[in-house]
C-alpha cells in the first residue's frame, strides 16, 4: 500500500505540476523535475527503512552470536567440571561423535567422527549397544551401561550412555544426542 500510495502522490504531483506549466502560473516547463524529486524522496524513505531495519537484524545477530558463545563455553565448563562427555550419532550419515572423555574412545582425537556407535566399546557389549539403539528407536530414549575395549595392564572401564532421538517430520530417526560417564 505504500507503493501505490506513493504512486497515486507522484501521478498527482506530476498532473498539478502539467496543469501549472499550461496555465502559466509555472514557468519551469520541465515536467520531469518535480516528479523526479518525489520519485527520489518516496524512493530513499522506502530504502532508508530497510536500512535501518537491516541494522538492527545485525545487531540482533550480533547479540544473538555473543549469547551462543556465553552459552557454549558455559556448557563446556559444566561438562568438563561434571567430567562428562557430549556425544551424537548421525543416523543418516551413520556416524558417532562425542567430546571430553568421550574422545579417549575415538583415541583422542579432537571432533572425530566413527562409523560405529562407541566403536571402542568391548566386543562383547556390542550387542547390547545395539539392542539398546533398538529400543531407543521405539521410545526415543537411549541408555546402554558398556565396557570399554580392553587395555593391556589395566582393569575394564565402565561406561554409561544416555540420549534422545531427534526425528524428522515424517518420524524417522535423525539424530541422537546424549551425554557419556
Amino acid at each position: 500500500t505504500r507503493v501505490l500510495g506513493g504512486l497515486l502522490l507522484v501521478v498527482a504531483v506530476a498532473e498539478l505540476w502539467r496543469i501549472g506549466v499550461l496555465s502559466g502560473r509555472v514557468h519551469a516547463p520541465d515536467l520531469l523535475v518535480p516528479t523526479f524529486i518525489v520519485v527520489v524522496l518516496i524512493t530513499s524513505y522506502e530504502l532508508a527503512g530497510e536500512v535501518l531495519h537491516s541494522a538492527q537484524l545485525s545487531e540482533d545477530l550480533t547479540v544473538t552470536r555473543s549469547r551462543l558463545r556465553e552459552t557454549q563455553v558455559r556448557m563446556h565448563e559444566a561438562v568438563k567440571a561434571a567430567r562428562l562427555s557430549l556425544w551424537n550419532w548421525d543416523f543418516r550419515r551413520e556416524r558417532f561423535w562425542a567430546s571430553g572423555i568421550g574422545q579417549a574412545m575415538l583415541d583422542d582425537e579432537a571432533a572425530s567422527e566413527q562409523s560405529e556407535l562407541f566403536g571402542d566399546a568391548h566386543p562383547d557389549d556390542r550387542p547390547r549397544i545395539q539392542r539398546a539403539l533398538e529400543i531407543a528407536k521405539e521410545d526415543d530414549n537411549y541408555y546402554c551401561e558398556f565396557r570399554l575395549r580392553p587395555v593391556a595392564g589395566m582393569s575394564n572401564h565402565w561406561m554409561v550412555a544416555r540420549g534422545r532421538i531427534e526425528r524428522s517430520g515424517d518420524g524417522t530417526p535423525i539424530r541422537m544426542f546424549g551425554v557419556l560417564a
